[in-house]
């Protein structure tokens, strides 16, 4: 398990220093401030989805279009101002009172965040409440909400070959959906500090600048990975080799910042972050 340590915006700068956000080297997307914000000292019990049994799902082999209908109202839209600009980047909602995952570096040196929640969402505050530029997770709150849809984080991992969908916000075109397959999994990828991030997953499943930060999501609209970066030779765009940080990741980064999650059982080269 990677070690991990909190971060507010301020660190998260330190950190990333002269890395900053630029167009087609990170999943966030630049364009061209408020305070830095301390982390949290807990935080609400992030629901599995073997936990959600008020809320069937129906069966696994329902295509794109019915995971695109049950996940996009969770998925976020980012704005970070810094102080080089406007990045943009993608999250998903995984409490129902707006608790939030995305990539350290969407946040990298923000002074102020915005969120719009879903299609319809209007802009609104939200604040880091933890997150390690050593496993580039991010986690965000938007204080006062409540009955938020949110997404389940999958139990078990999943396999090679495995249909899964990204959902985000390429060079800012919110709500994109694109599908692929696991690719392989067990990749080791780098971190904005330089960590080495192991047990990512790789996936052909298109992502750009600006998706990331969202969920990769396989058939039951569960949450595998969090869309982090792509090989793409010359600093180009997509060429069908992205990475997922994997969910013991995520769950590891959320038991950091203050809540500790017991596992649930279910059946069922040039690398620039993105």
């Amino acid at each position: 398990m990677i070690s991990t340590r909190s971060i507010t915006a301020a660190a998260i700068t330190v950190a990333v220093g002269g890395l900053g956000v630029i167009a087609g080297t990170q999943l966030s997307s630049s364009q061209s401030g408020g305070a830095p914000v301390a982390p949290a000292a807990s935080l609400e019990r992030v629901v599995r989805s073997s936990d959600q049994q008020a809320s069937p799902r129906p069966a696994v082999q329902q295509g794109a279009a019915g995971v695109y209908a049950r996940s996009k109202d969770a998925v976020v839209f980012i704005q970070s101002q810094t102080d080089q600009g406007v990045a943009t980047g993608s999250g998903f909602v995984i409490t129902a009172d707006g608790l939030i995952v995305t990539n350290a570096h969407v946040v990298a040196g923000s002074q102020a965040i915005q969120v719009k929640i879903g299609p319809e969402g209007a802009p609104q505050s939200a604040r880091i409440v933890g997150g390690s530029l050593s496993t580039d997770l991010a986690l965000l709150r938007v204080d006062g909400a409540q009955g938020l849809a949110h997404l389940p984080l999958a139990a078990a991992s999943p396999q090679v070959g495995e249909t899964v969908f990204a959902i985000g916000s390429p060079y800012g075109l919110a709500q994109t959906l694109t599908e692929g397959i696991i690719s392989a999994t067990g990749r080791d990828i780098e971190a904005p500090s330089g960590a080495t991030i192991s047990g990512a997953l790789q996936t052909d499943a298109a992502i750009n600048p600006g998706n990331s930060g969202g969920p990769l999501l396989n058939l039951r609209g569960e949450v595998v990975g969090v869309n982090s970066q792509i090989t793409a030779p010359n600093g180009g765009g997509n060429v069908g080799i992205g990475f997922a940080i994997s969910v013991p990741d995520v769950l590891a980064q959320i038991s950091d910042a203050g809540e500790q999650i017991a596992p649930q059982s279910q059946a069922g080269a040039d690398t620039p972050v993105v």
